[in-house]
């Protein structure tokens, strides 16, 4: 199996999918980079090949690798997800306002839309903290009120989104608008502090 980092071969070549994985990784890293596309002969390889690599060459013929500069990769990231929370907000004004005029049908999409930028802009957090090596715990965010962690301000995401649950199922209408209008958006201020919080723990990571 050819392999490849940066269109540069590795040598002496992996013996082995899961070997040339390790050893595309650790030159990576020792380069201050991060690994952000894998191609199995041209095409994006199996999500499945890269949980559980096997030890042999799984059937392929080249394996490329691209990497980029982890807190550049960083940084960037973070800035999108910061530019996705505010079109979230967005979507849950629009799906509010539809809820306090009786148009519950017409609030679904925007809501939907919202809820799953959401669920991105979380897995961002999650995984640029890996990679930044830093847990939620770790990361204090400043606030009017003081430093609060950021698996607090997570857990303030999950108790809003729970309530949005709770008076969908029950049908309190009432209620559902003040959990889009007022209480997810206030949510969302603490989570664009702490979005920026992680960048700058993320530019650290590089030094």
């Amino acid at each position: 199996m050819i392999t490849l980092l940066d269109g540069q071969p590795i040598s002496p070549a992996p013996d082995g999918l899961a070997a040339a994985l390790d050893a595309a990784r650790v030159r990576a890293e020792s380069a201050g980079r991060i690994i952000i596309d894998v191609r199995s002969d041209g095409e994006p390889i199996d999500g499945r090949l890269l949980s559980e690599p096997p030890a042999d060459n799984a059937g392929i013929g080249e394996l490329a690798m691209v990497s980029a500069d982890k807190v550049a990769f960083l940084t960037t990231t973070i800035h999108d997800a910061g530019d996705a929370l505010d079109a979230a907000v967005q979507k849950q004004r629009e799906a509010a306002e539809f809820v306090q005029q009786g148009e519950l049908e017409a609030a679904g999409e925007p809501l939907s839309e919202a809820l799953a930028t959401w669920q991105a802009v979380r897995d961002v957090v999650v995984h640029a903290s890996a990679l930044a090596g830093v847990t939620p715990e770790e990361i204090e965010v400043p606030t009017e009120q003081g430093a609060v962690q950021a698996q607090d301000i997570i857990a303030e995401l999950v108790g809003a989104l729970e309530e949005i649950k709770r008076a969908l199922t029950q049908q309190d209408w009432s209620a559902l608008s003040d959990a889009i209008g007022y209480d997810l958006e206030d949510v969302a201020e603490r989570w664009r502090a702490m979005l920026k919080q992680l960048a700058e723990v993320s530019a650290g990571a590089g030094a």
